[in-house]
């Protein structure tokens, strides 16, 4: 942190690394200087504050998501458009073909056998139609 005339600059080390300079926490900085700024500067940097901490906390996210552990894929070749879809009739394929498997997930809270889990899958990528 750098104090400054009337407010607080905090500077991050993760945004410096990653090549942002200066390295300054949007979120967290605090001026009180506006009577230096001119109408149009303010008119321009109005939300400027608020969008990068907005971006910052998405970027956060983002880097959240790719640091989650690798899916099988199961859904990678369903369209975006289909994934509802996908998971209500996949919900009731497993209700309906293999309520064992889901049974032994209620009953021991423990996932089984990955083999089944996998197969039972299988059976139903290769019935799903990502036309329909």
């Amino acid at each position: 942190m750098i104090s400054i005339t009337d407010g607080q600059v905090y500077l991050l080390s993760d945004l410096f690394y990653s090549g942002v300079r200066p390295a300054i926490d949007v979120g967290n900085s605090v001026s009180r200087v506006s009577s230096a700024q001119t109408k149009a500067m303010k008119a321009v940097a109005g939300t400027m504050r608020s969008d990068l901490a907005q971006f910052r906390d998405l970027e956060s996210f983002a880097t959240f998501g790719s640091e989650l552990d690798k899916t099988r894929g199961w859904a990678d070749t369903v369209p975006v458009s289909e994934v509802r879809r996908f998971e209500s009739e996949l919900l009731a394929f497993m209700r309906s073909q293999h309520a064992d498997l889901l049974a032994h997930i209620k009953d021991s809270g423990t996932l089984p056998d990955t083999a089944a889990v996998d197969k039972a899958l299988q059976t139903f990528l290769d019935g799903f139609d990502t036309r329909a």
